[in-house]
């Protein structure tokens, strides 16, 4: 999962660069114009090399025989229900600091460029950090491996303002 998930980061140092310059050069309707344009092959390479998901178990019939479109049973794991509810809590907080970071460091007076490349930055480290974790998670199990890695998101996110020089915030 780890490796899969990798490819938002490298997405994220490429990108970023590409729709900054594209913004200025030509405008931000043409900038994103263009990323669409560059993420439409790979859409349309994923759909057709996308194989039909396996069932894992037989899909609980409904009334009558039928099939019920929606099977809420999950809920009923409390493993489920304490997974989503962490799940759920960390999405309130993980985002916040990438939304605000550029801006952050521009109030702490690092130049508009260089706070930029802090993204550029995140995005590579991203795709380190996510092929590290899948090996982690296969080592040490992915509950254990999440939950860790969210507790030391969450200190980076407390430890963040204490400290203004630009490779603190990198």
């Amino acid at each position: 999962v780890g490796l899969a998930n990798c490819g938002g980061g490298v997405g994220q140092a490429l990108f970023n660069p590409l729709v900054n310059y594209l913004g200025h050069a030509y405008g931000w309707r043409w900038a994103l114009r263009t990323v669409a344009v560059c993420q439409l092959p790979c859409l349309i390479f994923a759909a057709y090399v996308m194989r039909p998901a396996v069932w894992v178990k037989q899909a609980p019939g409904g009334a009558g025989g039928r099939c019920q479109i929606v099977d809420c049973s999950f809920w009923k794991d409390p493993v489920f229900r304490g997974n989503y509810l962490g799940f759920l809590c960390c999405s309130f907080g993980f985002f916040t600091p990438f939304t605000h970071l550029v801006r952050y460091a521009m109030d702490r007076g690092i130049d508009a460029e260089r706070a930029a490349n802090l993204m550029v930055i995140v995005g590579a480290l991203n795709t380190v950090g996510r092929v590290a974790g899948g090996k982690l998670a296969d080592s040490f199990g992915t509950i254990r491996t999440f939950g860790v890695s969210m507790a030391l998101a969450g200190v980076a996110t407390i430890v963040l303002p204490l400290w203004a020089e630009y490779m603190m915030m990198v």
